[in-house]
């Protein structure tokens, strides 16, 4: 899953995006490292008028009774098949930016988890793949609210987990925008590993209401958490 991310340089998808920021909340212009659901995120959609950048709310509302509050990540081989994915696939797609995600290591003999930071390994940014629907509720600030599509984890990242989130080269934004429902759909795909770097970081990050570089600096990894991930 995705439940946590990060964007400390919110300035390259200016300049990836060719174009300044439209009017949007300071939430979602500042660097930002804890990042977590019910929070406004920043995201890309592709409409009549081309491009565009808006903010949404992290979580869709289930339309269903005694569903989740929120639904934050979506599984990718649902998409096509499930009722309330596909139309999303088909005509509600969006990326989402960041340069890192957080995922937590179970630690053997012990309640406890390590969380773990996951980046590109020159630490660049890049895009989540995601789909969004209509808030259903008419409060500004957001008019849409979003899931982050997962995939399965690939060699590194399933050292701590079984599932990651669908990032996107830029080649594969493109399709993911641009291309048809059956198109977008092979962009999904988990992250080269030889591409990504993974360090353990300290427990801090578990606190939605922390913020700050200090998340981000390097830890032991306690027990046997501290086995290299490969």
């Amino acid at each position: 899953m995705c439940g946590r991310y990060k964007l400390q340089d919110p300035e390259w998808v200016e300049a990836d995006f060719s174009t300044s920021f439209p009017t949007l909340s300071d939430a979602v212009r500042r660097p930002r490292f804890n990042v977590a659901p019910g929070q406004l995120v920043l995201a890309i959609t592709r409409g009549e008028g081309g491009r565009a950048l808006e903010q949404m709310d992290w979580g869709i509302e289930a339309p269903w009774e005694g569903g989740p509050p929120q639904i934050i990540n979506a599984r990718a081989e649902k998409l096509p098949e499930s009722r309330f994915w596909k139309p999303m696939l088909e005509r509600r797609r969006c990326a989402i930016p960041a340069d890192g995600f957080y995922e937590w290591k179970s630690i053997e003999g012990g309640g406890r988890k390590q969380p773990y930071l996951f980046t590109r390994e020159g630490g660049q940014g890049f895009w989540f793949a995601g789909v969004y629907a209509k808030s259903r509720s008419d409060e500004p600030p957001a008019e849409h609210q979003c899931a982050i599509i997962t995939v399965d984890a690939n060699e590194l990242v399933d050292g701590v987990h079984d599932r990651m989130p669908a990032m996107l080269h830029a080649a594969e934004l493109e399709t993911w925008l641009e291309g048809d429902a059956e198109e977008a759909f092979t962009a999904l795909q988990p992250y080269p590993s030889k591409e990504m770097s993974a360090l353990a970081i300290g427990r801090a990050i578990g606190n939605p209401r922390n913020e700050g570089p200090e998340l981000i600096e390097p830890a032991e990894p306690d027990g046997p958490a501290q086995a290299q991930l490969t």
